[in-house]
């Protein structure tokens, strides 16, 4: 649910941009040629556009990993080093049983494509996440981590489908199908609003249920693990809480100095991406549709 309201603002940004080339294009292109490049075109640099805003959040959290930790000040966006530690009862994974503090999972399959030659597209079918109640705990001190960071940076777990199939045949979860999602895009504000900390979602994206030809894909936390938690603070919950206005809540496995080279590495990743979505395309574009319109 986390990446909905960035597809939201690159789909806007999407369309604002091809409003634009349409209009430039439509006068010196003929159609369908004008509309078509127009929109891959757009499209691409969207992604680029996205890219940057990226880069720029990698660089700001890069320049939070590189400051000596202090005390955190209310409102601010920090970065807290130290190991993750259930108050309570761990969690246990759901596809691989393994104890942690928080986990994801994610179901999806492949469609073939009609055309030969191409690669299948994968559609993503059932959904979920996990938090345990727990704390980061420093040297300085313990803050709760009150919000679900994203947890691309720790490794997949090995899943077992049986195992699999029982959980999501039990598990309540949310139908989400034929765009649901966007009804309910702001969901993750609202996650922790009991102050527990401890939070299971489910969610079915599809009715696709050959879990069999399916592949499955879990990352978990393991209590105790060293990791670094970026992330707004709010001092009246003395906890990592989540932000709306950008940025969300990421954590990085292992220490401070990692962490950090993590970010540099990204964002220049991030910034690479970005040139060549925003050079390439219009320059090929431009190629390809001054060829075809060419007088014969």
């Amino acid at each position: 649910m986390r990446y909905i309201k960035s597809l939201l603002i690159t789909l806007v940004t999407w369309a604002a941009l091809f409003g634009g080339i349409y209009y430039f294009y439509h006068r010196i292109y003929a159609p369908p040629g004008d509309a078509i490049g127009a929109a891959i075109v757009s499209f691409l640099m969207a992604l680029g556009i996205g890219a940057l805003r990226q880069s720029r959040i990698d660089r700001m959290d890069a320049a939070l990993l590189e400051r000596a930790e202090g005390p955190p000040r209310d409102g601010e966006r920090v970065a807290v080093a130290g190991t993750l530690e259930p108050t309570g009862a761990p969690l246990n994974a759901p596809f691989s049983g393994t104890q942690c503090v928080a986990y994801e999972y994610i179901v999806r399959h492949s469609k073939p494509s009609r055309r030969s030659g191409e690669q299948p597209t994968v559609i993503q079918d059932r959904m979920g996440i996990a938090l345990a109640p727990c704390v980061i705990k420093s040297n300085l001190r313990e803050i709760k981590l009150l919000a679900c960071p994203v947890i691309d940076d720790f490794p997949q777990t090995a899943t077992d489908k049986a195992r699999a199939a029982a959980y999501l045949a039990s598990a309540p979860a949310d139908d989400q199908s034929y765009g649901r999602v966007f009804l309910n895009w702001n969901e993750s504000a609202h996650l922790f609003d009991d102050g527990t900390g401890g939070v299971r979602r489910d969610w079915i994206l599809t009715h696709h249920n050959d879990l069999e030809n399916s592949s499955l894909i879990e990352r978990a936390i393991p209590a105790g693990d060293k990791v670094c938690v970026i992330g707004n603070y709010s001092a009246e919950k003395n906890a990592i809480v989540p932000n709306t206005k950008g940025g969300g809540v990421r954590i990085l496995r292992g220490s401070r100095d990692e962490g950090l080279q993590k970010m540099r590495g990204a964002r220049k990743g991030d910034f690479v991406i970005a040139a060549f979505l925003l050079a390439v395309p219009p320059l090929v574009a431009w190629g390809i549709l001054t060829l075809a319109n060419r007088p014969r």
